[in-house]
C-alpha cells in the first residue's frame, strides 16, 4: 500500500472507531502487505489480552498510529513479546505458546506464512475476562464496522476463528447480523491422542453482506478451531485430522 492509502485507511479507521480510541486495545495483528488485495483468509481472535488498568497507554489509537509505522509485514504472532516480564524482549518475541501455535497452524493447516494473513480480533477492546465482554453491544457494531472495511478490501473465502466455544470469535461470528447464515453449523469430533477426551473443528457457510447499499453478497466459510492459549495447533496430528476435512478443497466463494 502507498503511504496514502494507508493513510486514508486508518482515517477511515478513526472515524468508525472514534467511540473507543482511548480504550485499551488493538486493531490490528498482521502488516499492511496483509490487506493489499485479495487473500484467501482472514484470521479472527477473540480480543487483545492483559490487563486494561497495566495497559491504558496502550490504546486503540496508538495500536493504529504504530501499524502505519511497523513493516509491511509485520505480524503480532512473530514480532510481539507476550510474556509477562520484559526481559530477554528480542528471544521472547513470537515465542508465546500461543503465538507459536498459531503459527505452525497457518503453516500446517493453510500452507500460508501468518505473516501474509490478514488477522485481527473479533472485538478491539482488551479485557482481562470474557465475561468483561458482554455479547451484542454497541462495541459489537462498531468492531464490526471495521471488519466489513477491511473484509471488503480482503475478500477472504474462509474466515478462520481462534476459538468456537460459547463468547469465542466464532460463536460472535455466527450471531452476528451482517452475517447470514447460509447452512447449518457442522462440526466433526476428534479424540485426544490419549483418546479420553474430544476435541472439535466447527465450520458454517454464510453470506457477507460486502456492500449494504447496493446489496451485494458473497459466500464465505466461518471455520472455527480450538482455542491455541489451550490447544496444541501447532501439532503434528491436529494437521493430519484437520486434513481429513475437505474445509479448504471446496471454494464457498461465489
Amino acid at each position: 500500500m502507498s503511504e496514502n492509502e494507508v493513510d486514508t485507511l486508518v482515517n477511515e479507521l478513526r472515524v468508525l472507531l472514534k467511540p473507543i480510541l482511548c480504550a485499551s486495545g488493538s486493531v490490528f495483528y498482521s502488516g499492511r502487505n496483509t490487506i493489499e488485495g485479495k487473500n484467501d483468509f482472514y484470521l479472527v481472535g477473540l480480543n487483545p489480552g492483559g490487563d486494561p488498568d497495566t495497559m491504558e497507554k496502550e490504546t486503540i489509537e496508538k495500536s493504529l498510529a504504530d501499524w502505519q509505522g511497523e513493516k509491511a509485514d509485520w505480524s503480532a504472532y512473530i514480532d510481539q513479546y507476550w510474556g509477562r516480564k520484559e526481559v530477554y524482549l528480542e528471544k521472547a518475541k513470537g515465542n508465546f505458546s500461543h503465538q507459536k501455535g498459531v503459527s505452525a497452524f497457518c503453516n500446517k493447516c493453510l500452507g500460508t506464512d501468518v505473516r501474509k494473513i490478514p488477522s485481527a480480533n473479533a472485538i478491539f477492546k482488551r479485557s482481562k475476562n470474557v465475561k468483561d465482554l458482554p455479547k451484542d453491544t454497541e462495541l459489537d457494531r462498531i468492531c464490526w464496522q471495521v471488519h466489513q472495511l477491511l473484509i471488503s478490501k480482503v475478500q477472504p473465502k474462509y474466515i478462520i476463528c481462534l476459538g468456537h466455544g460459547p463468547d469465542s470469535s466464532f460463536d460472535r461470528l455466527k450471531g452476528e447480523k451482517c452475517l447470514a447464515l447460509a447452512g447449518s453449523c457442522e462440526e466433526r469430533a476428534f479424540k485426544m491422542p490419549s483418546g479420553k477426551k474430544n476435541w472439535y473443528i466447527r465450520w458454517f457457510e454464510s453470506t457477507q453482506i460486502q456492500n449494504l447499499s447496493l446489496g451485494l453478497e458473497r459466500l464465505v466459510r466461518v471455520i472455527g478451531v480450538p482455542h491455541p492459549s489451550w490447544f496444541a495447533l501447532g501439532a503434528d496430528w491436529f494437521s493430519k485430522e484437520w486434513g481429513t476435512l475437505p474445509l479448504l478443497d471446496v471454494n464457498p466463494q461465489k
